[in-house]
Protein backbone atom coordinates (compact mmCIF):
# COMPACT_ATOMS: atom_id res chain seq x y z
CA UNK A 1 0.00 0.00 0.00
CA UNK A 2 1.21 3.81 -0.71
CA UNK A 3 1.56 5.23 2.39
CA UNK A 4 -1.41 8.08 1.77
CA UNK A 5 -3.74 4.81 1.61
CA UNK A 6 -2.74 3.38 4.53
CA UNK A 7 -3.05 6.86 6.18
CA UNK A 8 -6.66 7.32 5.23
CA UNK A 9 -7.17 3.54 5.54
CA UNK A 10 -5.96 4.05 9.23
CA UNK A 11 -7.96 7.13 10.24
CA UNK A 12 -11.08 5.88 9.07
CA UNK A 13 -10.58 2.94 11.21
CA UNK A 14 -9.90 5.32 14.24
CA UNK A 15 -12.85 7.06 13.15
CA UNK A 16 -15.21 4.28 13.40
CA UNK A 17 -13.99 3.15 16.53
CA UNK A 18 -14.36 6.36 18.24
CA UNK A 19 -17.61 6.60 16.87
CA UNK A 20 -18.13 3.17 18.69
CA UNK A 21 -16.83 4.35 21.83
CA UNK A 22 -18.92 6.97 21.75
CA UNK A 23 -22.32 5.17 21.60
CA UNK A 24 -22.15 2.39 23.52
CA UNK A 25 -20.36 5.07 26.35
CA UNK A 26 -23.47 7.14 25.66
CA UNK A 27 -26.01 4.72 25.82
CA UNK A 28 -24.41 2.99 28.78
CA UNK A 29 -24.51 6.32 30.97
CA UNK A 30 -28.08 7.38 30.07
CA UNK A 31 -29.48 4.14 30.97
CA UNK A 32 -27.33 4.56 34.77
CA UNK A 33 -28.40 7.82 35.10
CA UNK A 34 -32.04 7.13 33.92
CA UNK A 35 -32.00 5.23 37.56
CA UNK A 36 -30.64 7.14 39.91
CA UNK A 37 -34.71 8.00 41.27
CA UNK A 38 -35.20 10.78 38.62
CA UNK A 39 -38.46 11.63 37.27
CA UNK A 40 -38.46 11.19 33.68
CA UNK A 41 -42.61 10.20 32.77
CA UNK A 42 -42.45 13.69 31.43
CA UNK A 43 -40.03 12.39 28.50
CA UNK A 44 -41.86 9.17 27.84
CA UNK A 45 -44.77 9.79 25.07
Amino acid sequence: MRAEVRAVFMMRNIGGVALCLFGTTHFWLTQALATLGIDSSAFAT
